[in-house]
């Protein structure tokens, strides 16, 4: 689907977002996720520093969104960036389109490019196969995965968890069992036979059973030019 007939990605600061926008991205989050509240929805929202809006190309009607927060942090003795990813959702209609993954890989390098003394780490949580599968589809190597170890690159992410969840991260299964948990509903992220045929889809089952009532299976890859597959530099080069 190209740029013109499909999506156009915005990326905007949280503070900046008005009330017609804020309404909009709860209305999206709402429709695809049960036991989503205002009042957890705003409190997520105020907590990230950016915001990539997925608009409708000629009409500006925005059909989805991603949410992230940046943080400075010493981990294993080492600076590094890490990006937190939040909320993200897109239409129905618009989930073959790739300019959020554009748009998303476009804001987190040009964040490693402005600091290139520190490593750049992506820290996100699954609780839908469909964001799992964004790490094999782009990066070469990240934790966990069912083909591959990465000792190092765990430590790390125990670290993290820890830190950001140290009453619901389990770091024996990798799980983090929040305590409002806020699941897909059925239809958005079905998971089929078919799809159990994919290693990477089959592994995110096995890791995380209770996905489908909103258990988020702990994630991490480094973002660096060189960790991209094929598909992740094809991507970068339409930037």
């Amino acid at each position: 689907m190209s740029q013109e007939a499909g999506l156009r990605g915005v990326i905007q600061a949280v503070g900046d977002l008005d009330a017609s926008v804020r309404v909009r991205m709860f209305d999206l989050m709402e429709a695809a996720y049960e036991g989503v509240t205002w009042e957890q929805f705003h409190r997520d929202l105020e907590e990230k520093d950016q915001v990539i809006l997925l608009q409708q190309a000629g009409t500006g009607d925005l059909q989805g969104f991603s949410t992230v927060r940046i943080e400075h942090l010493e981990l294993q003795e080492e600076p590094v960036i890490v990006l937190f990813s939040g909320d993200t959702i897109v239409e129905a209609q618009a989930r073959g389109d790739v300019e959020l993954a554009r748009q998303w890989l476009r804001l987190a390098l040009d964040v490693a490019d402005a600091h290139p003394e520190r490593r750049m780490m992506w820290f996100l949580i699954c609780s839908g196969y469909k964001t799992y599968r964004m790490l094999p589809v782009f990066f070469e190597q990240f934790v966990p995965r069912h083909d591959v170890k990465d000792p190092t690159l765990q430590r790390m992410l125990h670290e993290i968890a820890n830190g950001q969840f140290p009453e619901e991260y389990d770091q024996t299964t990798g799980i983090i069992r929040l305590p409002h948990p806020t699941p897909l509903r059925s239809g958005v992220a079905d998971i089929t036979p078919e799809r159990l045929r994919d290693p990477h889809v089959a592994y995110f089952v096995e890791r995380n059973p209770r996905h489908d009532r909103g258990d988020e299976l702990a994630c991490l890859t480094e973002i660096t030019r060189k960790n991209l597959t094929r598909a992740g530099r094809r991507i970068l080069t339409s930037i």
